[in-house]
């Protein structure tokens, strides 16, 4: 004998399918059909209930795993989109961030631009305090040339040695203000000339439209006015780049000088044009080499 740990489990119910079986063998053929069909149906009919419980549980399964797959798949989708929506907003702050980055740069490229200029102008005014208290440290004639230098620079006018300078602005509006004949003047000044001494009195007149006499078309007049106990001095004028001849106290200036638009020039956004005079030294006639000359003929006297 097999020991018993090792025997074969009897099933429960085998007791009462021996009884039923040895019941049922008893019975008529015809009564056992029956029984065995009723049997049947009743074994197929709970395995067909398992079946359905288990298609049944089968499917409720299969509904809650596709609810939960949709779930999931829902919440892929907006974690996507928040996604989508960092990465908008990311490349948004980028750009502003960049934007901004140049602004600070534009900035600080006009900070140091400014401190440029401010630099240049507190080194200009000290140049001017300077100026100003070499003046006030000497007598009253250093005061008043002083006075006389600021006038003229008001005036556009720059004075070297032997040699000045008048800045004309705006001269389209004179053009059109002024018709010819009509001249205008600048500042009086004074010019220290090498061999002859201190010049005294001296204005540039300027015709913008061409003097009295003038003939030709777009001409412009320029002379030299002057006191009439000027020591004999000769000189050039210029209107830009066009030079006179040598003038002299008799001679002061040129009627038909130039024409006026080639020699216009742009300071500050407007027309300008510049008018000088350069003395020549005793026993000297025509110092440099004129770009180009004038070849009107000389007016009268002042």
């Amino acid at each position: 004998p097999e020991p018993a740990a090792q025997r074969r489990q009897v099933p429960p119910d085998l007791p009462e399918l021996g009884r039923r079986l040895r019941a049922l063998l008893r019975l008529p053929p015809e009564e056992q059909l029956a029984e065995w069909r009723a049997d049947l149906e009743e074994t197929c009919s709970g395995f067909v209930a398992k079946v359905a419980g288990a298609c049944d549980e089968l499917h409720r399964e299969s509904a809650e795993r596709l609810a939960a797959d949709g779930q999931f798949a829902g919440e892929v989708e907006a974690l996507r989109q928040d996604l989508d929506a960092l990465q908008d907003v990311s490349g948004k702050r980028a750009a502003e961030g960049s934007r901004d980055v140049r602004l600070l740069r534009e900035d600080l490229a006009a900070l140091a631009a400014e401190g440029g200029g401010a630099i240049a102008t507190l080194a200009a005014h000290g140049g001017e305090l300077e100026r100003l208290r070499s003046a006030l440290s000497g007598d009253c004639s250093r005061l008043m040339e002083f006075i006389d230098d600021e006038r003229r620079r008001d005036g556009g006018l720059q004075i070297e040695e032997g040699r000045a300078e008048w800045l004309l602005r705006d001269v389209e509006s004179w053009l059109r203000m002024l018709p010819r004949g009509q001249a205008l003047e600048s500042p009086p000044f004074a010019v220290q000339v090498p061999g002859v001494g201190q010049l005294s009195g001296l204005r540039f007149r300027f015709y913008p439209n061409g003097g009295p006499t003038a003939t030709a078309a777009d001409t412009c007049s320029f002379f030299l006015s002057h006191p009439n106990d000027m020591p004999w001095v000769q000189y050039e004028l210029a209107v830009g780049r066009t030079l006179s001849g040598a003038l002299d106290p008799i001679f002061a200036g040129v009627d038909n000088f130039c024409g006026l638009t080639p020699e216009l020039t742009e300071v500050d956004g407007a027309s300008a044009v510049r008018l000088s005079v350069r003395f020549l030294q005793p026993g000297r006639r025509g110092g440099g080499t004129p770009l180009r000359s004038s070849s009107a003929a000389l007016a009268g006297p002042l």
